[in-house]
C-alpha cells in the first residue's frame, strides 16, 4: 500500500512539469524553422508546397497529438498543395514536438499575432486549412485575420461542447477522455501515463482511428502503409519533449470559439469558399460535428467523403485534393490542364 502510495506521488509530480528545454539547433536539424515570441519561448514551424512565385501561402495546423512536421510525414498533402500552387505552412501547438508549453490564453499561439511567422515568411494573403482539433485554431486565424483571408478549406473538424448532439455520436471512449482531459492534475496524470504509450496505442484509444490502422496494416497498400509509418513518426515525435500538449490543448477543443461563429460569415459575404470534410463512419469528429459548422457559418459546403477510414479519412487519396481544389476555387478542367502542361 505504501508503495503503491509512492509510485502514485512520483507520477504525479512528473505528470505536472514542463516539456524538456527546446534549442534552436534541434529546431533546424529536424528540418523545421523557428520563431521566438516575446514571452521567450521558441516556435517551430514547418513548410512544404509549390515554389512558384506566385504561389499563395496557406496555414494548416495539425490534429491533436501530431506537430507540424507532419507535412513531411503526409507528401500527399504538399503534392496536393503543389498541384494548386499552394505553399503550406504549419506551426506546432504548443506542448506538442518542439514547442514548450505555453500561457493558457485560448488559442494564443495560433493567432498568429505574436510570433512573427507571418512577417517570417513575408505572407500577406493566406488560406486557412486544418486537420481536426487544428481546425479550431484554424477558424480563429481567419477571424483574426479577416482582410487577408483567402478561402477556408479543413478536414473533419471538431465542435464545442455547446455542440451536444455531436458528442452524443461520439465514440465513448472518445468522449469521456475529452471530458476528463482538461480537469488538472486528473488531465495531467493521463496525459503523461499516455506520453509513455506508443503512438498506436494512443491512436487506437479512438475505436475508428483503430478500425482504420489496422486495415491500412492488413491491406498495406502502397498509400496505406506511408499514410500509417506519417501518423505513427508524427504521433511519437509529438511526445519527445514530454506530454503537456496532450492536457494543455483540450480546452481549445471543448470550448466555444472565443468570438461569435456566425463572425466567420464574412467569408462567403466576401465571395470566399469555405469547404469541410465529414465522413459518416466517424466516430471521434462524428458527422453532427461538421453540420453544426455548417448551420453556424454561411455559406459552408461539406465535402461528404467515402466510408471505410473513420477520422482518418484525410489520408484517403484525393481528399487534400478536393478540400484545396474547392478551396481556391479551382474548376476540376483546371487540374487536366495544369497535369498536361
Amino acid at each position: 500500500m505504501q508503495a503503491t502510495g509512492i509510485t502514485f506521488i512520483v507520477t504525479l509530480y512528473f505528470a505536472r512539469q514542463l516539456n524538456a528545454p527546446i534549442t534552436t539547433e534541434e529546431i533546424i536539424q529536424d528540418g523545421g524553422d523557428y520563431v521566438l515570441t516575446p514571452d521567450g519561448r521558441y516556435i517551430e514551424f514547418f513548410t512544404c508546397g509549390s515554389t512558384s512565385k506566385n504561389a499563395k501561402w496557406t496555414y494548416i495546423q495539425h490534429g491533436y497529438g501530431m506537430t507540424g512536421k507532419f507535412l513531411k510525414d503526409f507528401e500527399f498533402v504538399c503534392q496536393a498543395a503543389e498541384k494548386y500552387d499552394l505553399k503550406l505552412f504549419s506551426p506546432t501547438m504548443p506542448g506538442f514536438g518542439w514547442v514548450r508549453r505555453l500561457s493558457l490564453n485560448r488559442h494564443s499561439i495560433h493567432t498568429l499575432r505574436s510570433t512573427g511567422i507571418l512577417d517570417k515568411l513575408g505572407i500577406n494573403d493566406f488560406y486557412v486549412s486544418g486537420l481536426s482539433a487544428g481546425c479550431v485554431h484554424a477558424f480563429t486565424v481567419a477571424y483574426a485575420f479577416k482582410e487577408r483571408i483567402l478561402g477556408i478549406g479543413v478536414n473533419t473538424p471538431t465542435a464545442p461542447f455547446s455542440a451536444e448532439n455531436a458528442l452524443t455520436q461520439m465514440a465513448p471512449i472518445t468522449k469521456y477522455l475529452r471530458i476528463i482531459m482538461e480537469y488538472p492534475y486528473i488531465g495531467d496524470m493521463l496525459a503523461y501515463l499516455m506520453s509513455k504509450m506508443t503512438a498506436k496505442q494512443r491512436m487506437e484509444a479512438a475505436p475508428d482511428v483503430a478500425k482504420a490502422l489496422n486495415k491500412m496494416l492488413r491491406l498495406k497498400e502502397p498509400w496505406m502503409i506511408r499514410a500509417y509509418d506519417g501518423y505513427i513518426s508524427d504521433q511519437t515525435r509529438g511526445v519527445v519533449k514530454g506530454h503537456r500538449g496532450w492536457c494543455d490543448n483540450m480546452y481549445n477543443i471543448n470550448e466555444d470559439l472565443p468570438f461569435p461563429t456566425n463572425e466567420l460569415d464574412f467569408v462567403s459575404e466576401k465571395g470566399l469558399n469555405f469547404v469541410i470534410t465529414s465522413a459518416k463512419d466517424d466516430t471521434t469528429n462524428p458527422p453532427r460535428m461538421q453540420q453544426y459548422w455548417a448551420e453556424s457559418i454561411k455559406g459552408v459546403e461539406i465535402i461528404h467523403r467515402e466510408e471505410g477510414y473513420g477520422h482518418l479519412h484525410g489520408s484517403v487519396p484525393g481528399c487534400f485534393d478536393e478540400i484545396f481544389r474547392k478551396m481556391v476555387g479551382a474548376p476540376k478542367k483546371w487540374e487536366r490542364e495544369r497535369d498536361l502542361k
